[in-house]
């Protein structure tokens, strides 16, 4: 907060080479912003749910603090800067970032994104690969370092590394201090605790409860280049164990004082099945999950926490039935159980635990996901060059495994498609994991009880009377309350609610396209990519780094470049449903790219016999040195003056003296042609044309560019229409004589015998309107 934000807009064409010289009109608001963090999942349809506390924010675009109009420069950059609120009450900001660049060839490109801007440098988030682990088990746990923009961060921290243990030390009514195993067998003696102290004597008081800590181990961790570490122990016993990071912000330039130190936290827990006791304590009832993600066949960990010793916990499996339940007998306050995970809990189960414990009812249930992996295929798609020439000749190469890497015989589906497309049009068929495998099921068994209905009392006599348990804690809470104020110690004892670990971790966590009207073609658009900061953070499939491919060879001196005239624009240029892999997993296709200079994607869905689906995707290009666009309307009707241009893209790193020409059937070019213009390297440069539309028929229009070395053309063809009249003219009125006039305008330039009179005569208003009742 205070800082000021640089922001880079990066505009590229499809077919390669930056947007130069380019308008840029740029717009910012301002958003509240509310910090949260998942980790990146296989199958993220499946966690969802998982993530319901995900901090939304639905106040539309926010307020605009900052417009501004721009150009890019020679590499197709443009940079704005804006201030951030000094003083931001407590309160984290996002702004939308959003350009709009309009090329030389008029057509205008939207794109936006985000920058968080927040009081915090950056956060960091551990998450162990397990939550629970058995004594002698390597525990290792990942760390992962970022800001609110999820950019990386390279820093170093301490990581400390306790062994915590619930303790707590009661004052009895004669003034001695009881803690330990003095105080656990008082506990198993005693109905009720703390018990009610001798007549004349003062009751008993808590002096300490917390966690104190055993030190295991303390190591100084840096975060590598991606903000990724790891920090692994090896514990020796059973226990609850407390992983905290910490590390230092800096110092604040604005305000000259230090920012408070980044710290983190998680938990994982040690136990054996014979584990009763861990010196953890949690309110109620609480269920400890291994992990969130196991496959079928494999055994699922379990740990069943309750909030006093000797309980009955009633454990089921559930789902949209009742799959299978039991009692367990909890001895102490922890039990490890081992939950088998079937193939009848594809794709998701949730485990539950009831518990009744002194006229309470309690209940705690975590969902696990088993995700159908057997019916999960690696589809991976090649080409044999990364950058073509257009009407090139390429192989696709596609490879399907199962999810253990064996190879498998599938049928596939593959379309190679204008990347372009993609700006206006999504696609529409998905993931086929996810659609014929995404469904999960619901939590249908619910579990009540009458104790959740009424409340019951638990009366205990004191000096005589018969007191409400409940109201009688109250009271002692207050005088505790009154005693600890001088003695609690905070850096003693940790709330078990600050638990980031939880049981998830960090607990927070295709059809032929031909059919798209020549309207909505794109297939030499240019694209907007917003880099933040340096780094780019959203990209709507801009251009890939550009790689060696087939560069024509330069004609000898004296002789003039060949002309390829270019015409074939397809958006789709390849869709095969039946490609078959063979008993290897492989499969090729070749394939011949059109016209149109831009970038592919080659996306491969397959299909096995034993209904295995997967997805592969391939981007390639389709590049010269040399380009020249043709930029004209989708139609002309008779009587227009209109503007045709030629865009011509230098694509080398030297600058080029080009040569225009407009050819034009059906239309009548106005004015001398073209001088030759000269484009700098790794730019453009538009020649502009007038052209009378005269008479209504089909127009041909070929702009051709030549360079000394380099040349290209293209061609395309254009319907012409009539200048025409309303296609529907009505008067309507009343005949009060024998006669009536209706006057009509109709232009005499019409074309003859295109003209059609209609005259509808009825002998009263009542008879249309009867006519018009059924409809």
């Amino acid at each position: 907060s205070g800082e000021q934000v640089e922001v880079e807009i990066q505009s590229d064409y499809y077919f390669g080479g930056p947007v130069s010289d380019a308008s840029v009109e740029v717009v910012v608001y301002q958003n509240p912003f509310y910090h949260y963090w998942f980790p990146r999942r296989d199958y993220p349809w499946y966690y969802d749910d998982f993530e319901q506390q995900r901090s939304r924010y639905y106040g539309g675009r926010g307020s605009e603090i900052k417009r501004e109009k721009l150009k890019t420069d020679s590499t197709g950059k443009a940079k704005l800067t804006f201030d951030t609120p000094r003083e931001n009450y407590n309160q984290d900001y996002q702004f939308t970032i959003e350009a709009r660049v309009v090329d030389s060839s008029r057509r205008e490109i939207l794109a936006q994104d985000t920058v968080r801007v927040t009081r915090q440098r950056y956060y960091v988030y551990p998450r162990p690969e397990q939550n629970i682990y058995r004594p002698k088990d390597k525990v290792t746990v990942d760390l992962t370092a970022v800001d609110a923009n999820e950019q990386p961060i390279q820093t170093e921290g301490t990581v400390k590394v306790t062994r915590d243990y619930w303790w707590e030390i009661w004052i009895d009514p004669r003034g001695r201090e009881v803690q330990g195993e003095e105080l656990k067998q008082l506990r198993e003696r005693s109905d009720v605790f703390p018990p009610a102290p001798p007549r004349g004597l003062r009751p008993w008081q808590l002096k300490f409860r917390g966690y104190q800590h055993e030190d295991i181990a303390t190591q100084t961790v840096k975060t590598d280049a991606e903000g990724e570490a790891q920090v692994s122990f090896t514990p020796d016993k059973e226990g609850y164990y407390h992983v905290a990071w910490q590390s230092s912000q800096g110092v604040d330039p604005k305000r000259d004082r230090f920012l408070p130190p980044i710290k983190a936290e998680t938990y994982v827990f040690v136990a054996t099945n014979a584990t009763t006791e861990l010196g953890y304590r949690h309110g109620g009832l609480e269920l400890i999950v291994d992990k969130d993600t196991f496959r079928a066949g494999q055994t699922a960990p379990v740990m069943i926490n309750v909030p006093a010793q000797d309980r009955w916990v009633l454990f089921s499996v559930e789902g949209d039935d009742l799959y299978s339940y039991k009692v367990v007998h909890v001895t102490g306050t922890t039990k490890l159980i081992e939950v088998p995970v079937e193939e009848k809990h594809v794709p998701n189960v949730y485990l539950s635990a009831a518990m009744v414990s002194d006229a309470n009812f309690y209940v705690d249930t975590k969902q696990v996901v088993v995700p159908p992996v057997e019916q999960f295929l690696a589809v991976a798609v090649k080409a044999d060059r990364e950058q073509y020439q257009p009407r090139e000749e390429g192989t696709l190469s596609i490879l399907t495994k199962d999810v253990d890497g064996r190879p498998i015989s599938t049928e596939v589906a593959l379309g190679l498609v204008d990347d372009s497309v993609k700006y206006i049009q999504g696609d529409y068929a998905g993931d086929p994991r996810q659609f014929y495998y995404g469904q999960k099921r619901g939590h249908m068994v619910q579990t009540s009880s009458t104790l959740s209905l009424r409340q019951y009392a638990r009366l205990v006599e004191v000096n005589g009377q018969l007191r409400d348990e409940r109201e009688l804690a109250k009271d002692k809470e207050q005088l505790r309350n009154v005693d600890q104020a001088a003695t609690f110690s905070t850096d003693g004892s940790i709330n078990a609610s600050r638990r980031t670990i939880a049981e998830f971790g960090v607990g927070r966590s295709g059809a032929p396209l031909d059919e798209i009207s020549e309207s909505v073609r794109v297939a030499d658009k240019a694209m907007v990519a917003l880099p933040i900061n340096g780094r780019q953070v959203h990209s709507l499939n801009a251009l890939r780094p550009a790689v060696a491919g087939a560069v024509p060879e330069p004609p000898p001196p004296g002789q003039e470049p060949a002309v390829q005239v270019r015409s074939d624009f397809r958006s789709t240029i390849l869709w095969l449903p039946d490609v078959k892999t063979d008993a290897n997993g492989a499969a090729s296709v070749k394939v011949k790219y059109p016209d149109s200079l831009t970038t592919w994607t080659a996306t491969a869905r397959a299909a096995s016999t034993t209904n295995q689906f997967g997805i592969g995707d391939t981007s390639t290009h389709t590049k010269q040195p040399l380009i020249v666009r043709l930029q004209a309307p989708r139609f002309f009707v008779v009587g227009d003056q209109v503007t045709v241009s030629a865009v011509i893209n230098n694509n080398t790193d030297k600058p080029m003296s080009v040569a225009p020409k407009l050819d034009a059937e059906g239309l009548t070019i106005s004015g001398p042609g073209a001088a030759p213009v000269e484009v700098k390297a790794n730019s453009e440069t538009r020649v502009d044309w007038q052209v009378n539309v005269t008479h209504a028929s089909e127009a041909r229009l070929k702009v051709e560019a030549r360079g000394e070395q380099y040349a290209d053309a293209m061609e395309k063809r254009f319907t012409i229409f009539e200048h025409g009249i309303e296609k529907f003219v009505s008067r309507s009125g009343k005949m009060r004589g024998d006669s009536v006039a209706v006057k009509l305008d109709i232009p005499r330039e019409r074309r003859a015998d295109s003209t059609r009179l209609t005259v509808q005569i009825a002998p009263s208003m009542a008879t249309t309107m009867l006519d018009a009742l059924p409809y």
